[in-house]
Order: structure tokens, then C-alpha cells, then sequence
């Protein structure tokens, strides 16, 4: 196994250590030009901290590492001329640290997520999804991606749900009272001031409000019925805040999809006959769909 897999699937590293590794990731090519003091000032660690995360992958000590880590980036950059399963010339040289990158992502998301939420904490979140008649969105910029994702999915499983991201349509379903609507904020930060008014208006309503918050001392947080944890990074100081919102999105991703699952499960035999009942409204020539897509098939 070459030594980016070993960076990828080490689990037991330090917060500094980590940063060495998303270094590494982000910027392999630039280990050609730097010592061990030069990789723990970038990452905002130190020479002996470089040595113990070389060493907890099988090197001898960093020069080892070194060649180890350039040997297998040069290997990956010689495969430049391989083509994908649709005949397309594939630059593996560039392309995958890229995709080395975002499975580091990917991984410390989950694990972070799993470490900050205890599963008493993910079910009081489904619960308070599960019992609600709607779910009502409520995010700004690149939340809203996020917040549109979670819509869309759990459309598909059976719970009514809307996304408000435009600020006088925020503060115009806010201040309706919706028996039954549960109110969902996303922030990076939980202290968009903002997003704060918005659950200071829910509440005076009689709204329960869920939050996806980044930080669980946030102002968001407090004026929260209950709060889940995404990870953002911000705490490791090797890590950019580019790389933090990355992380947030996908762990925020992540807990989507768990909670969707959850919920899915709980409706599979009505989404069946909600199936079956949508296939027959297809046939209709006012709405043209196409039953024979893979779209249409309702999954196991």
C-alpha cells in the first residue's frame, strides 16, 4: 500500500498531525523543496511533531518519509495517460491528489461527526423531523445548497419540505405560525445575527427549531430547541477556512443522509403505494414522464 493510502486511513493522529496530513494532500509537489522545520512552520506544528507523524506511518523519520511520499507522487504523475471507462484522457498526475484530498475530507468528516453527536443526539433530531408535518429550511449562501439538498431528499421519502434562503421570504414564513412545521437553520458560524432574529422570531411563534451549527457555544445554538455538531475545522490551525467549509458541507452532507435513511425506513410501505399512485399519474400526457428511467424506480 503506497504511503498516501497510509496518510488517508492513519486514524490515530493529533489535531497538529492532521494538519500535516491536509498539507500533504493539498500540496504534495511542494515536499520537492522542504525540510522537516519548513513542514511544521506551514502547518503550524514543529520538526519533532513532522518526525512523529512520519514515524506513526512506518518511516524511519522524515527524509525516509520523503522519499517514500515523492516516489509515490511521481509514480501516480507517470499514469497521466491512462483513459477512463468513457475513452477520455484522464491527467492522473493532476486529478488525483485532488480525489486523495476529498477522501481525507470525506473521512474526517465522518469522524468527526461521530465524535461530536452521540447517537442520543442524532435520534432526538430524527424525532423532532419524524413528527413534524414540514420541514422549513432556513439558510444563507452556501448553506442553501445544503438546506436544497436535504429538501430535495426528503421529498423523496416522504416528508413535505421547503428551503427559504431569500431574506424578506425568511422573515415572511417565520412570522407565520405553522402548527406543526419544524424550523431547520444551517450556519457555519451559529453566529449570523440574522439567522439568530429568524429563530428568535420561530420561537415567539410556538416554532421548533432544529439547528446545524458548526460551533455548540454559537448564539444559533442557544436560541436552539436542539442542535447538531458539524465539524468545520476552524479549531485546527493548520487548517483554511476553504478546507473548513468544505468539511462543513460534507459533514453536514453526511448527517443529511442518515437522518433521510432514518426516515425512509420509517415510511417504506406508504412510499410504496405513493409509488405506485405517482407511476399512474405518469401516464397522464399532461405531465410526460418517462416510466421506463431508472429514476422511476423505487429503491429497495
Amino acid at each position: 500500500m503506497g504511503i498516501f493510502n497510509e496518510i488517508i486511513e492513519h486514524e490515530s493522529l493529533t489535531e497538529r498531525e492532521q494538519s500535516i496530513r491536509t498539507f500533504l494532500i493539498q500540496h504534495p509537489a511542494k515536499l520537492y523543496n522542504m525540510t522537516a522545520h519548513d513542514l511544521g512552520e506551514v502547518t503550524y506544528s514543529s520538526a519533532a511533531a513532522v518526525t512523529r507523524f512520519c514515524k506513526k506511518l512506518g518511516c524511519r523519520g522524515y527524509q525516509d518519509f520523503r522519499i517514500q511520499f515523492l516516489q509515490d507522487y511521481r509514480e501516480q504523475r507517470g499514469e497521466s495517460s491512462g483513459r477512463n471507462g468513457t475513452g477520455q484522457t484522464v491527467d492522473v498526475g493532476t486529478d488525483m491528489p485532488v480525489l486523495l484530498r476529498e477522501a481525507v475530507i470525506y473521512r474526517q468528516a465522518v469522524e468527526k461527526v461521530i465524535k461530536e453527536n452521540t447517537p442520543e443526539r442524532i435520534n432526538k433530531a430524527f424525532n423532532m423531523i419524524h413528527g413534524a408535518g414540514c420541514l422549513d429550511f432556513y439558510a444563507f449562501d452556501l448553506n442553501s445548497h445544503c438546506a436544497a439538498y436535504a429538501v430535495y431528499q426528503f421529498m423523496q421519502c416522504g416528508k413535505m419540505a421547503g428551503v427559504y434562503v431569500e431574506p424578506s421570504l425568511q422573515i415572511r414564513s417565520a412570522l407565520e405560525k405553522r402548527p406543526g412545521h419544524l424550523a431547520v437553520l444551517i450556519s457555519f458560524t451559529g453566529n449570523n445575527t440574522r439567522m439568530v432574529d429568524l429563530a428568535g422570531i420561530l420561537h415567539a411563534n410556538g416554532t421548533k427549531v432544529l439547528c446545524f451549527v458548526g460551533n455548540m457555544d454559537s448564539s444559533l445554538a442557544r436560541h436552539a430547541d436542539h442542535v447538531l455538531i458539524v465539524p468545520t475545522g476552524e479549531k485546527s490551525k493548520g487548517m483554511l477556512r476553504e478546507a473548513g467549509v468544505t468539511l462543513f458541507t460534507t459533514a453536514f452532507k453526511y448527517m443529511a443522509d442518515v437522518l433521510i435513511a432514518l426516515e425512509y425506513e420509517k415510511n417504506r410501505e406508504r412510499l410504496r403505494e405513493d409509488f405506485a399512485r405517482f407511476r399512474k399519474m405518469a401516464n397522464n400526457e399532461i405531465w410526460q414522464f418517462d416510466v421506463s428511467s431508472k429514476d422511476m424506480e423505487m429503491p429497495e
